[in-house]
């Protein structure tokens, strides 16, 4: 399969591509073993307190298909959406940082794939017969796991302005726009789930980046039916959009301080506990239902946020906070922050919380403080 270095496209190798045709990144040829089922290691019950995991996960969900202009309704602010039948979805587990699983063709045992690519291969047979056991002398190595099927598919489309929001130009605006993404792909997935009264693990989804043609970004939201050839759920989101919107504004209003299991936490998305952030799934629903940018926040917020960063250059340079003689402003985390310069540091929410440590060295640097 061909598989996107950065969003959630893939195809087939005898497509040809070499770049992706959503985000124009390059595209990886990997292997993919599509498993019939499985079997515990050495093919033996393991002991509660005997067992040494290596946990691995399913990717967000791929998809290959570059919608068409005219399959696109425009709704209100800057979405639009479109009903897709029959869509292939990709979901794939890559293992341990995307290199994937060693497996014995002969026996099919496997083994997550080492990242740090030692060459050991610690491969066991899966089952118990009266043959001689399995020497793995055919291994393939780095290979992925992985389900192809077709589906309906919704898809939301979000027409996003690079030029004042966070893109994936830098490492941390990438994080940011992950977040912000995830977060309000989840909060609709649980609304759409609340308001076709269906359970949570009916329909599934993920979310991608893809340039058009003007070197525009879009933000495509897709939701799909679980059930290979598709249950008609997603079919269906479309003619209660504003209803679903609605309630998705209700979860990310929760009063929590970014998640939690009222709004946005389960079991069945704990592996993305640690993105979930409804305020910038907020600032996200809001931009694209109205086209307008988040609001600035007011000199108390301000400065509530300011206070840990405060707090920290005056114990680590022993200025006191009256003196320090630079100006801070904090802005909504969405934005695309102006170049902070000795006179002034534009600052964002993460930055006074997350990457606190990072800030202040970037503070000292700009104001070439020494630190006591």
């Amino acid at each position: 399969i061909l598989v996107c270095s950065e969003c959630n496209w893939f195809g087939h190798k005898e497509d040809g591509l070499d770049t992706c045709p959503y985000c124009y990144a390059p595209v990886e040829i990997r292997k993919m073993l599509k498993p019939w089922g499985f079997a515990p290691e050495r093919g033996d019950a393991v002991k509660f307190e005997d067992e040494d995991e290596d946990k691995t996960y399913a990717e967000a969900p791929y998809y290959s298909h570059v919608p068409e202009e005219s399959q696109m309704i425009p709704y209100k602010g800057q979405i639009r959406f479109a009903n897709l039948e029959n869509r292939q979805v990709l979901t794939v587990n890559m293992g341990k940082s995307k290199h994937g699983f060693n497996i014995c063709r002969c026996c099919g045992g496997a083994e997550v794939a080492d990242p740090k690519n030692t060459g050991k291969i610690k491969v066991t047979q899966p089952f118990h017969n009266n043959a001689p056991v399995c020497r793995h002398d055919m291994i393939e190595q780095e290979v992925y796991l992985g389900y192809e099927f077709l589906t309906d598919m919704f898809m939301l489309d979000i027409a996003y302005d690079t030029t004042k929001l966070v893109s994936n130009k830098t490492t941390q605006e990438k994080i940011l726009l992950r977040i912000a993404a995830t977060t309000l792909q989840e909060a609709i997935k649980k609304a759409v789930s609340l308001e076709l009264d269906i359970d949570y693990n009916e329909i599934n989804g993920g979310w991608m980046s893809r340039i058009d043609d003007e070197n525009m970004l879009h933000l495509e939201l897709f939701f799909y039916d679980n059930l290979t050839s598709g249950a008609g759920y997603s079919s269906l989101i479309g003619s209660v959009l504003e209803k679903v919107l609605k309630r998705t504004r209700v979860i990310l209003e929760c009063d929590c301080s970014r998640a939690c299991k009222n709004c946005l936490d389960n079991f069945y998305n704990q592996r993305n506990h640690d993105l979930f952030d409804r305020h910038l799934g907020l600032q996200l629903l809001e931009y694209a239902e109205t086209g307008f940018l988040p609001e600035n926040y007011d000199p108390t917020a301000q400065h509530n946020y300011l206070i840990p960063l405060l707090h920290l250059i005056t114990e680590e340079t022993g200025t006191p906070e009256s003196q320090i003689g630079m100006e801070f402003e904090v802005l909504p985390a969405l934005y695309k922050k102006p170049v902070s310069t000795k006179e002034k540091m534009y600052l964002n929410p993460y930055d006074l919380t997350d990457w606190l440590p990072n800030t202040f060295m970037e503070y000292t640097s700009l104001s070439k403080k020494v630190i006591n």
